[in-house]
C-alpha cells in the first residue's frame, strides 16, 4: 500500500524485441559503420554470417587475446573460444586458471562483460572479426594486418555507438515496429490494473522521445486490437 508509483524501462522490458530481426539489424548496421567509418573491407565483412541464437548473456570477452569465456562464480574459466573455435583444455587452464595466471575480470580495460541483450550482436561480430583477422582477411585495409584484437573490439564498440547516435537501428524499428517487437497482450491490462489501484505509472528510458513515442504508441494500439 505504501507504493505510490511504478516505473518501467522500455527497451527489452515493455518493448520486447524479436531477436531474429532486431539483432540481425544491429549486426548489419554495425558492419556498415565499420566499413564506412573505420575503413574495414566491405566484401568480407558483408559476407559474415550471423546467428542471433549463438551468444548468451553472462559471457566475458578477453579483448587482448580475442577470446570469449564462460566463467563460473569462483572465477574459474570453464569454457574458452578463440573466435568460434574452442581452446584446448591445456591452453585454457594455462592461460586463465593456473594460480599465476588468474586474471582480474573486473578490469574493464582488459575484459568486457556480455551482460545485456544489446551486447549479443556486437559480441558475435567481434568473434567473427577475430577469425577474419587470423585468416588474413583484414590485410586489405590500412593497418589491418597489424590491428590487435583489442583494437578490433574498440572499433566494434565505436561502430555500435555510432549506430545508436545517428539512429541507424531505431529508424528501421520505428518504420516497421511489427517486424522487430513482440506484442504482449498482458501488458496493457497490467498497466491499467496499476492505474485502477491508484498507482502512478511512468516510463524511464534513455531512448529519445520521437522513437519512444512511435514504439509505445504502436505497442498500445497493437495490444488493444488483439
Amino acid at each position: 500500500r505504501s507504493i505510490r508509483a511504478v516505473g518501467f524501462d522500455m527497451d527489452y522490458t515493455l518493448a520486447s524485441y524479436v531477436s531474429e530481426t532486431f539483432e540481425a539489424l544491429a549486426h548489419a548496421a554495425t558492419v556498415e559503420k565499420l566499413v564506412a567509418a573505420f575503413g574495414y573491407p566491405a566484401a568480407p565483412l558483408r559476407a559474415l554470417a550471423f546467428d542471433p541464437h549463438y551468444m548468451a548473456r553472462g559471457l566475458v570477452i578477453d579483448k587482448a587475446r580475442g577470446n570469449v569465456l564462460k566463467v563460473d562464480r569462483h572465477r574459474y574459466v570453464k569454457l574458452a573460444h578463440h573466435g568460434f573455435a574452442p581452446l584446448a583444455r591445456d591452453a585454457r587452464v594455462a592461460t586463465y586458471n593456473a594460480a599465476a595466471a588468474r586474471p582480474a575480470f573486473d578490469d574493464e580495460a582488459a575484459f568486457a562483460m556480455i551482460d545485456t541483450l544489446f551486447s549479443l550482436a556486437e559480441a558475435h561480430l567481434f568473434m567473427a572479426l577475430v577469425e577474419l583477422k587470423d585468416a588474413g582477411g583484414l590485410e586489405g585495409m590500412a593497418g589491418g594486418a597489424a590491428k590487435s584484437y583489442a583494437e578490433i573490439y574498440r572499433d566494434v564498440r565505436g561502430a555500435v555507438d555510432l549506430c545508436h547516435r545517428d539512429g541507424s537501428i531505431k529508424r528501421e524499428v520505428a518504420a516497421d515496429p511489427a517486424m522487430f517487437i513482440h506484442p504482449d497482450p498482458g501488458l496493457v491490462p497490467l498497466l491499467r490494473t496499476l492505474r485502477a489501484a491508484g498507482k502512478r505509472v511512468f516510463l524511464a528510458t534513455n531512448s529519445l522521445w520521437d522513437y519512444t513515442n512511435v514504439v509505445m504508441s504502436w505497442w498500445v494500439e497493437k495490444i488493444d486490437v488483439l
